[in-house]
């Protein structure tokens, strides 16, 4: 479930680009802005579910994208984590767009 991480901010990211760029019909253009930030909420429906909130429990989920820095025993990197206080952002940021 850690590669659904970057779905989140990704989706509505590339809805964006597409409607800034991009000519479409107003039919088209209202269902690529609708559907993306649909998406971002679905999955953020799906994390909820996997992390096992729903029953009391939280699993922490964590997507490191690179190695941003390494020095000794020290090792910073890049990437998504879920807790859960990102779980209620998640689910307020989605709600709200």
């Amino acid at each position: 479930m850690e590669h659904l991480l970057a779905l989140i901010p990704a989706l509505p990211l590339t809805g964006f680009l597409l409607l800034a760029f991009g000519r479409f019909a107003n039919p088209v253009a209202a269902c690529i802005g609708v559907g993306s930030v649909t998406g971002a909420f679905l999955v953020t429906v799906l994390l909820t579910a996997a992390s096992g909130a729903f029953e009391g429990q939280h699993v922490l989920l964590q997507q490191d994208l690179w190695e941003w820095l390494t020095l000794g025993s020290f090792s910073g990197s890049i990437g998504f984590h879920q807790d859960g206080l990102a779980l209620t952002l998640f689910w307020v940021i989605t709600v709200v767009g």
